[in-house]
């Protein structure tokens, strides 16, 4: 008789631990267990877990004994060989664990655990639900949710006395019958459609011809609206699409489903919403071939490409014909884009030409829509992502192409959790697993991706005129010092801006004024004291808010009421200070009465489509005046923008950071290449107290190379990016004198071996976020990958032995690579 052979797995569970854990193997399960399945199993003393299968072996564990895997929850694998090998990279390259790569990959429908709450959906009706479609034990877990408000896996495991639940309460969930408590205090709120139905009536032709004979003579626009839905041909409409293409009022759809001639039903939409796309035709200029061919090229040799193109050269149509290439050739398309507001802008642009499926994926959208999502790539039933930079942990099995547009977006990096990975560095990775082509895009390229160019490890193909022929905006600085002399800047907008936007109303011209700094005002100053109003949580002033009256953190959230009196020394004069996009537009209001102004601004932007909602009243002439942040740098192509309006560009040219002058000519130049598309020359006018400074000198010579030039220079002379590679550890905890002294042990030990390679420790401009004082220290390491791997080395053990002294094992150490 055989020997039945013993499996051990090395289970993956989404905890911050080094390791994964090995369970036991039953023997049923050895001929069809493998890599990439999902499996519950135990985790500490009393914790379930959904975890995944990295590798099999023969081999137990050493140093404890393997409990059993409890249960298998899918049928096949949710997690293929090509992605395993990418979390890998992530978590040794960006120093995190594979655990926590793994909570940011998944979406939480597939992170069940024990402490995980459900509730019933709150569109599931269980008097409907008929006991045949669900098992037994699916049954009771409804009934008694539907006696409670909220009950834990754990609480329903003691209860029904059943050893594992997580795969009934999974089918439940994906069935839409629970919903995660987490997804109800992100305001989950079910999608509802309304229908239109012929009734009855409609099938019988006397009746029929008597009835619309009726409503011709007595009720001329009802029986318009019976025409255009008859002509339709169809049985079943929805109420959305009869009210816009016929433009038919909703009130005369009612008085017809009064009379019996309709019926009109609510019914649940889908979670997910995909996107299908059209078929409308576009010719690509001579410059966008020529760039086609280049990349192209590129691609042949197993070389990236950078695609240089101005704004509005048109390079959304090149990587059009590169998507449908590649979809054509049967392989898988990533489309990267640096804002949630940018994707349905996008989709919406590019559905138009794309006879495809698109799957939008970013973290608007609820946990059972990202779930399903993820479903539908890893069944390849979707061959078309477009979304932010968590995209790149989508199931791709066959991925033939990844666009990472407007490159040089600082938001593309993870900043607020771990990995702190950057998603156009780690798309270059995930497309070495698959074969796949990179195309890069940006009018105002990163230095580090031209610097790549010149190294010879990218290609580069330029764009240099706009697609429509339209001329470059002509640019005004105005000298604040200067106006204020003569008396021509007696509020926000000085006397030669208010002209020019009167101008541009008198001939129906669009406006954008540009403020990076949302809010009415950034603080709120004692007159007396001068003290500013902080956080309680973090060492930053709050900002406040008119349009809610009250004052928030923009790093924890943390709000409060506006105070009547200064909390030191108890004086009533508080003043407003600075100005947000909230004061901006509330002055033009008051500027221009009959002007309708909006605010473009994360504030005013809650859920997905609002950004679409927004830039199409602007484009159809219903918002006069849009005023925003940077999010109107990006991607926006609206007609008829006659001008725009930096009220004060000397914000973005004073920042501490060695990237700032390239980030200000970036956004400066973004937003100039918005005026003036399919239409005469715009203009665009900055108000400065520095008409010189070199950034607005190399922007009116549109000489991005020029300033690129010298700062690399200085980048080169000092070690920044991209000759020296950064590190960057934030040392934080609850008592400043421990972030303080474990900090600098941790300094001392690494320039033990580093040398002045070790810059601080120091304190950061905001000295404290979340009840944790922070301090920093700086690495710059060279580029070579054999130092940079001696580095992170070091770096791990100094920080593991810092953390094993008893004073120190509260302290947060966070290791940033390639700090953005």
């Amino acid at each position: 008789m055989t020997e039945i052979q013993t499996l051990f797995a090395h289970v993956l569970v989404p905890v911050p631990v080094p390791k994964a854990y090995t369970y036991r193997v039953p023997h049923d399960w050895n001929d069809w267990i493998h890599q990439g399945l999902r499996v519950a199993v135990q985790f500490g003393p009393k914790k379930i877990y959904a975890g995944i299968i990295l590798e099999l072996s023969d081999s137990p564990p050493e140093g404890y004994q393997a409990s059993y895997i409890l249960d298998v929850l899918d049928d096949a694998p949710i997690v293929n060989h090509k992605q395993l090998q990418f979390w890998r990279w992530v978590a040794k390259y960006y120093m995190c664990y594979l655990g926590e790569v793994m909570a940011t990959a998944l979406p939480a429908g597939y992170r069940l655990q024990s402490e995980t709450k459900i509730v019933l959906h709150p569109d599931a009706d269980l008097e409907a639900i008929s006991r045949a479609d669900v098992e037994d034990l699916e049954w009771q877990i409804l009934e008694l949710l539907g006696k409670k408000d909220g009950i834990s896996l754990d609480d329903i495991h003691q209860k029904l006395g059943v050893k594992n639940v997580l795969k009934h309460v999974k089918s439940l969930y994906l069935r839409g019958l629970v919903v995660m408590e987490e997804e109800l205090k992100e305001n989950y709120r079910p999608k509802y459609e309304e229908f239109l139905d012929l009734c009855n009536i409609w099938d019988d032709s006397e009746l029929a011809n008597s009835s619309l004979n009726a409503l011709e003579r007595r009720a001329p626009k009802q029986y318009e609206a019976m025409m255009h839905i008859l002509g339709t041909g169809k049985r079943e409409l929805t109420v959305e699409s009869i009210v816009k293409d016929f433009e038919v009022d909703r009130t005369v759809l009612k008085q017809l489903e009064k009379k019996s001639l309709i019926m009109i039903v609510k019914r649940r939409r889908d979670h997910l919403q995909v996107i299908r796309g059209g078929a409308q035709e576009y010719h690509l200029t001579e410059s966008q071939s020529r760039a086609l061919g280049i990349i192209g090229a590129g691609f042949e040799e197993k070389q990236p490409a950078l695609l240089y193109g101005v704004t509005g050269s048109g390079k959304t149509h090149v990587y059009m014909e590169l998507v449908k290439e590649t979809l054509a050739a049967g392989k898988q398309v990533l489309y990267l884009l640096p804002e949630v507001a940018l994707t349905e802008h996008m989709v919406a642009r590019m559905g138009a030409f794309l006879p495809v499926e698109i799957g939008v994926w970013h973290h608007f959208y609820s946990s059972h829509e990202r779930t399903e999502l993820y479903d539908r790539i890893l069944k390849d039933q979707i061959q078309f992502v477009v979304g932010t930079k968590g995209a790149v942990f989508a199931p791709f099995s066959n991925l033939g192409l990844i666009v990472v547009d407007e490159e040089h977006e600082s938001t593309y990096k993870q900043f607020d959790k771990k990995p702190f990975y950057h998603g156009r560095d780690a798309a270059f990775q995930l497309a070495k697993y698959h074969g796949a082509n990179v195309l890069l895009g940006s009018a105002t390229p990163s230095y580090e991706m031209q610097f790549a160019v010149q190294q010879h490890r990218m290609v580069i193909a330029e764009i240099t005129e706009k697609y429509d022929g339209g001329k470059p905006a002509e640019l005004m600085y105005l000298n604040i010092g200067e106006l204020k002399k003569t008396g021509q800047m007696n509020s926000l907008f000085s006397e030669p801006v208010r002209m020019a936007i009167q101008k541009a109303m008198d001939v129906k011209q669009k406006v954008v004024v540009y403020h990076n700094r949302k809010g009415y005002v950034p603080y709120i100053e004692c007159g007396d004291c001068g003290l500013t109003t902080q956080c309680k949580h973090c060492d930053i002033s709050m900002t406040y808010y008119k349009s809610s009256d009250n004052q928030r953190c923009s790093y924890c959230g943390f709000q409060q009421p506006v105070p009547s009196k200064c909390v030191a020394c108890g004086s009533q004069d508080l003043k407003l200070k600075g100005t947000g996009t909230e004061k901006l537009a509330e002055e033009l209001g008051q500027l221009f009465p009959k002007s309708r102004v909006a605010r473009f601004d994360q504030q005013s932007m809650r859920k997905r489509d609002d950004f679409q909602k927004i830039l199409t009243a602007f484009e159809r002439g219903d918002i006069d005046i849009l005023v925003g942040t940077q999010l109107l740098s990006k991607g926006i192509d609206i007609e008829n923008i006659g001008l725009v309006v930096v009220p004060d560009a000397d914000m973005l040219l004073h920042i501490p950071d060695f990237r700032s002058h390239e980030r200000a000519f970036q956004q400066l130049q973004q937003l100039s290449g918005r005026i003036g598309r399919r239409a005469e020359r715009g203009v665009m006018m900055l108000q400065t107290y520095q008409p010189e400074h070199e950034v607005l000198k190399s922007l009116k010579a549109d000489d991005y190379q020029g300033l690129m030039s010298v700062e690399m220079e200085q980048r080169e002379a000092f070690g920044y990016p991209p000759y020296k590679k950064l590190i960057k550890v934030d040392v934080k905890h609850i008592d400043a004198q421990v972030a303080t002294e474990a900090s600098r042990w941790l300094a001392d030990q690494l320039r033990k071996q580093l040398g002045n390679l070790v810059l601080g420790p120091q304190v950061p401009s905001v000295a404290r976020i979340k009840n944790r004082f922070i301090q920093q220290i700086v690495i710059k390491v060279p580029r070579e990958t054999a130092q940079l791997n001696a580095a992170k080395f070091l770096l791990q053990q100094v920080r593991e032995a810092a953390l094993a002294y008893n004073s120190w094992r509260s302290v947060r150490i966070d290791i940033i690579i390639d700090p953005n």
